[in-house]
């Protein structure tokens, strides 16, 4: 007695994509900001003494300037930190997820509506619409020691 003939052999089916990618190892965080970066002096063009009053008048409320955090975050040598990196403040998670460093330039887009650039910020300030009270004001936090 013979037996037919098998059929042909079908080839594998290729795994999913997704099991593929499942298998691949994940690609690695980005590595957090440094602590501070260095900042061009050249980069602030504020008067830091008329940032000084618009600070007392528009942040002082706040934001204390003798390391103590209130309010907010205290904002000695926020010129140059990473975000969200005052000891022992509690910072939103949108805070949290906004992550660099203060810059003067990232300052400056920020202090336009804090809501804006951050969705989801505990920060209820609406903002400098004036360019040059956010210079200002960014110049008198570059005189405050780290």
């Amino acid at each position: 007695m013979t037996r037919p003939p098998c059929p042909p052999r079908r080839p594998a089916a290729a795994p999913a994509a997704d099991a593929a990618e499942a298998a691949a190892p994940a690609e690695p965080a980005a590595p957090p900001p440094p602590a501070y970066v260095e900042v061009d002096p050249a980069t602030i063009t504020g008067d830091a003494k008329a940032g000084e009053e618009k600070f007392n008048k528009t942040c002082k409320a706040c934001h204390k300037i003798d390391g103590k955090n209130a309010v907010g975050p205290h904002l000695n040598g926020v010129i140059g930190r990473a975000t969200a990196t005052v000891e022992g403040f509690k910072y939103s998670t949108a805070m949290k997820n906004h992550v660099g460093n203060w810059t003067p330039e990232r300052l400056d887009i920020y202090l336009v509506s804090p809501k804006a650039e951050v969705p989801g910020t505990k920060m209820s300030f609406v903002g400098l619409p004036e360019a040059a009270d956010r210079a200002n004001v960014i110049a008198y936090l570059n005189t405050l020691p780290r």
